[in-house]
C-alpha cells in the first residue's frame, strides 16, 4: 500500500471515530459559547483573550458555505481538526 491511502484511510478512521464519539448537540462541552458566536453569523474582527478568533471566524465560514447550522458546523470542525491531528501526529 501507498503511504498516501495508509494516511488517507487512517484520516477517514479518526474521522469516523471521533463523529460517533462525539455528543448530539454539542460537539465537547467547550463549544457551548463558540455556537452561539457561529449562530449570531457575525465574524470577529477583534482578537481578545477570551475570543478564539480563528476558531470562531472558521465555524462561521464553514456555516455560510455549507449552511450546516451553527451546532454541526463547530462539530464539523472539531471531529475534522481533531482527526487530522491525530493523523499527523502518527
Amino acid at each position: 500500500m501507498s503511504k498516501y491511502f495508509t494516511a488517507g484511510l487512517l484520516f477517514f478512521l479518526f474521522l469516523v471515530i471521533y463523529y460517533i464519539g462525539s455528543f448530539s448537540k454539542i460537539p465537547f462541552a467547550d463549544c457551548v459559547g463558540f455556537v452561539l458566536t457561529t449562530e449570531l453569523d457575525q465574524f470577529e474582527t477583534v482578537a481578545t483573550s477570551t475570543t478564539h478568533i480563528l476558531y470562531s471566524n472558521t465555524a462561521i465560514l464553514i456555516n455560510k458555505l455549507t449552511g450546516l447550522g451553527s451546532i454541526n458546523s463547530n462539530k464539523f470542525l472539531v471531529v475534522f481538526s481533531a482527526a487530522l491531528q491525530c493523523r499527523l501526529s502518527i
